[in-house]
């Protein structure tokens, strides 16, 4: 009953904002198109903020210059403008709604704001996402990512990997509200250390690609549904360490009361070790 209860609630999470009698609703204007523009020049790295609240964003891999993309819109407060800077080398960017304009009044269905947003596959990239209620998903394949944060309001979202990431990926850092994320291919993320921090939502953390290292893996939930999926080659242990009321494992043997792990633990050249903390909920454990 679990299991059809949280995606339930969760619709009614993400939707209710938007539906409150009485409360003000931000004014709805004609539609216009910014484009967004930031030169790759003589880079060597840079630093990618992105801040935006309830949006429809769409983030991929492969700008010629270090960011391109456009953002549709039909309320003022939501235009976006950009900060750039370099020195010695790092680039900064900073793309976010205009400043000291007040965002006053929740937003409608009639509300456009749609984000497409290309990176550069070129120089290392740490990239931080604020964000608030929005859907959209984030194709970072390829990107040469050595930071990664995301902190999130209500959402439903896609993160993936496709292809593996060139360069050591440092820390990932992912926290979220009453959501819908899949993480997906997070092997090829190339990464040292996640954490991801949740409130009520469904999560699917895919850890398909191949492991260069042995990373650590620390989730923290409330309320929710999780499912964890690593492939049957991929070294695996994993800690339940609270709160877990509802267990579906698959792939995995019990090694003491609450930790298990797959066949290839033991030999594996690398392992992955993945930590879990639940306030109340059901985990789908899967090795194959």
């Amino acid at each position: 009953m679990r299991k059809v209860l949280i995606p339930l609630i969760l619709g009614a999470l993400l939707l209710v904002a938007c539906d409150i009698p009485g409360l003000p609703k931000l004014e709805v204007g004609e539609l216009r198109t910014k484009e967004l523009l930031v030169p790759l020049g003589d880079a060597e790295s840079a630093e990618v903020l992105l801040r935006f609240g309830a949006a429809n964003f769409h983030l991929k891999p492969g700008a010629t210059e270090l960011l391109e993309g456009e953002v549709t819109y039909n309320v003022d407060q939501l235009e976006p403008e950009t900060e750039y800077s370099t020195s010695a080398g790092k680039a900064r960017v900073e793309i976010s709604p205009r400043r000291g304009i007040e965002i006053r009044g929740l937003p409608t269905e009639r509300v456009r704001n749609d984000w497409e947003v290309w990176l550069t596959k070129k120089i290392p990239l740490s990239l931080r996402i604020e964000a608030g209620a929005f859907s959209g998903d984030f194709d970072l394949s390829g990107l040469c990512l050595i930071n990664l944060e995301m902190r999130t309001g209500a959402a439903r979202s896609t993160v993936s990997f496709e292809e593996p990431n060139p360069q050591e990926l440092e820390r990932v850092e992912i926290e979220t509200g009453a959501s819908e994320f899949d993480i997906l291919g997070l092997g090829y993320a190339n990464f040292e250390q996640m954490t991801f921090k949740s409130g009520l939502g469904r999560y699917t953390l895919d850890f398909a690609g191949p492991l260069n290292r042995s990373p650590e893996v620390r989730i923290e939930t409330g309320i929710s549904q999780v499912t964890i999926i690593v492939p049957e080659s991929t070294g695996t242990k994993v800690t339940l360490e609270e709160g877990v009321s509802d267990t579906d494992i698959y792939g995995f043997r019990r090694l003491e009361e609450k930790e298990y792990v797959n066949d290839a633990f033991r030999e594996a050249e690398n392992t992955l070790v993945i930590k879990v903390r639940m306030g109340l909920g059901s985990l789908t454990l899967r090795s194959e």
